[in-house]
């Protein structure tokens, strides 16, 4: 009787390279919209290997960027992300080493959430912010109605903030200072606060804020003076 043969592992590791929609975004967040509709690739090793090697190249240049101040942390980085290239230059169809390259990205993401020393501890604190452009661009695609709901809300703010300071006689000149804004703007916005009026009937809502009342009287007062 026969022996039986052991079952092969090629299935296995063919069955490793397929559409791969998670890596087609991930691979978009780095470098854009070009890698939608390519998930199909991801079959391909060859493709795989790029793509990684591509990735670990730019995640290596921004940690860079960000790491100048903490030596021993760009250090492990870069090294955590050197033995993740090796591994990454390896993929193929015949070496099975997925589990080191999990295991050196989870390594990477260990310390960059400020865990080391093999100890459990938190030894950096981590702090995320954006500027008012990122801030507003993630509004802008999270929930495009919720970011022009709320452009048109700093807008009329702005309106009723020039309608209190024009009620308090200052200069177009104080204006344009305290808000940040072009004169061209403030004209715009006093014409089109005139027009209201005329054609409604009633004034303009103006800002009570008492800060900022206080700070238009101020300034007021230096005009004066």
């Amino acid at each position: 009787m026969d022996k039986e043969k052991p079952a092969s592992n090629d299935g296995l590791r063919n069955e490793g390279f397929r559409y791969n929609g998670d890596l087609e975004i991930v691979m978009a967040d780095l470098f854009g919209k070009r890698y939608f509709g390519l998930a199909g690739l991801f079959s391909d090793p060859k493709f795989c290997k790029k793509c990684m090697l591509k990735a670990i190249k730019k995640i290596k240049r921004r940690l860079n960027e960000l790491l100048t101040i903490d030596e021993r942390l760009r250090e492990r980085t870069n090294s955590i992300l050197d033995s993740l290239e090796r591994e990454a230059r390896k993929i193929s169809l015949e070496e099975n080493n997925e589990w080191k390259i999990i295991t050196h990205l989870l390594h990477l993401v260990t310390h960059l959430l400020g865990y080391d020393w093999q100890d459990g501890k938190i030894h950096r604190q981590v702090f995320y912010y954006q500027d008012k452009a990122q801030a507003q661009m993630d509004k802008k695609i999270y929930n495009p109605r919720t970011f022009y709901d709320s452009l048109r809300s700093d807008q009329r703010f702005t309106f009723m903030l020039v309608k209190s300071m024009r009620n308090r006689k200052l200069p177009k000149h104080q204006i344009v200072r305290l808000l940040g804004i072009s004169l061209y703007r403030t004209n715009k916005i006093i014409d089109f606060i005139y027009e209201y009026e005329k054609e409604e009937g009633k004034q303009f809502p103006e800002f009570l804020d008492y800060s900022v009342n206080e700070k238009c009287n101020s300034c007021g007062e230096k005009e004066q003076g």
